[in-house]
């Protein structure tokens, strides 16, 4: 609470600065006018999809070779971003020490021999984890899948219209040096395929079989390649280059699906967007800084004889961790009901959203009026 705290009143304080200095400039209207929405985002999603409570998750798939650091790099993403991480190799030993489980004797043996595990287990072991419940994400991390063409088919049969590929994480390491983290982390971590011997077989699969998936990803124009023969930090922060502008795209588009609710006087979705504790602070409020969904709910209840469209312009995003923050100029138009542009309002915005529960959620407004 009290990080969110500082960071609100960061914004306001930049958010006052930044008046300040519009204050003291002249102020082209009609630059905002003319210029509407000037971030270089695709809006390929449909909204209907997006807001839906049965939401196509995106999936991240994370390859490299054996001893690359996948899982590792994974996990702090995770907690560094909220996205869920699922490693398929995991997932197949934790299935393969479950003795209930059907599956447990034939993964021992795939393992042992570092052979590929057939596409159907895997993708039923990830397909029940990215549809659980208690796993509700809007974003999915997956390592050590797809390792060959056989998944890669797989996936794209079975899980196409389960998730969206958004990217492919490919952490390239030298051999030799995969080699040499194997059997360090073979002396603790009891895994059976952390031995020379095990090694040697998973090297060879690599080669044959992983590589072709990489350069098929590439070709989609899917692929962006990590230096893995680096610092833990330093591939951490080269993860982190391609992860973040993924989450900016989506605060961007989940901004402009939230303003076209309020102009089309939308609650459901506007409501669906928005933590109901959301705190606002707007300079027509004799309150001020007011909380909770009734200041804004009384809005939407509003009967108006006029309709308005709005658009972004220099929209600005920074990712905070779980929380991000995106601030724009407003251009909003005033049609009547001949479709006639009245009034023109235009207003200084900023929107602090938040991962709640897997999802993101607009949890404080600030808007003043230019």
């Amino acid at each position: 609470v009290m990080y969110l705290f500082i960071i609100i009143m960061i914004v306001c304080i930049k958010h006052i600065a930044s008046l300040n200095n519009l204050s003291k400039q002249r102020f082209s209207y009609n630059r905002l006018i003319n210029q509407g929405l000037t971030m270089n985002v695709q809006l390929n999603y449909d909204p209907n999809i997006l807001l839906n409570q049965d939401i196509k998750p995106n999936v991240i798939f994370v390859l490299g070779g054996p001893g690359a650091g996948k899982g590792t790099q994974c996990e702090r993403l995770s907690n560094e971003y909220g996205m869920k991480h699922l490693s398929a190799g995991e997932l197949l030993r934790n299935e393969m020490n479950d003795k209930t489980s059907t599956y447990s004797e034939l993964l021992d043996n795939y393992l042992r021999n570092g052979q590929i595990v057939p596409v159907k287990i895997t993708l039923e072991l990830l397909k029940r984890q990215i549809l659980s419940k208690t796993n509700r994400s809007n974003r999915f991390l997956i390592d050590g899948f797809p390792r060959n063409w056989d998944n890669v088919q797989g996936w794209e049969e079975m899980m196409s219209n389960v998730c969206n590929i958004e990217t492919v994480l490919f952490i390239d390491c030298p051999e030799d040096i995969l080699k040499s983290r194997l059997l360090n982390r073979g002396l603790t971590s009891g895994r059976s395929d952390d031995n020379i011997e095990a090694a040697k077989k998973r090297f060879l699969t690599y080669q044959q079989s992983t590589l072709p998936v990489v350069d098929y990803y590439n070709k989609k124009q899917l692929l962006k390649y990590i230096n893995g023969n680096q610092t833990m930090n330093d591939v951490f922060s080269s993860l982190k280059n391609e992860v973040i502008p993924l989450i900016e795209k989506e605060i961007y588009v989940l901004t402009y699906y939230l303003l076209k609710a309020i102009d089309s006087k939308d609650w459901s979705t506007y409501s669906s967007l928005t933590d109901e504790n959301i705190t606002a602070f707007e300079s027509e409020a004799k309150e001020g800084l007011v909380k909770g969904f009734d200041f804004h709910k009384q809005f939407f209840d509003e009967v108006d004889s006029f309709t308005s469209i709005s658009t972004m312009v220099d929209p600005n995003i920074k990712v905070l961790g779980k929380s991000a923050v995106i601030s724009y100029i407003r251009n909003k138009k005033i049609i009547d009901e001949n479709k006639q542009e009245i009034n023109r309002v235009i207003t200084q915005e900023t929107r602090i959203w938040s991962l709640i529960d897997g999802q993101w959620k607009q949890i404080h407004f600030h808007r003043n009026i230019i």
